[in-house]
């Protein structure tokens, strides 16, 4: 199945507590005001991906050295 993502950011340290994995979907009807990642708001921008290889990056970057 193909997802709409803007990004995925491995070793995340701005996003939460500690080292983490990061996955900014694409496309947000809400446009609330001060929102962090304006650029998700249009549902054209970003990349199509398959499910799995997201999946695959995000266990990957979690089980990295």
């Amino acid at each position: 199945m193909l997802i709409h993502i803007n990004g995925i950011n491995s070793n995340d340290m701005v996003n939460g507590e500690g080292v983490s994995v990061s996955l900014f979907m694409q496309g947000c009807p809400h446009h609330c005001p001060g929102c962090f990642n304006p650029e998700t708001w249009d549902f054209e921008g970003g990349y199509e991906v398959e499910e799995q290889e997201v999946l695959d990056t995000i266990i990957n970057s979690m089980t990295a050295n």
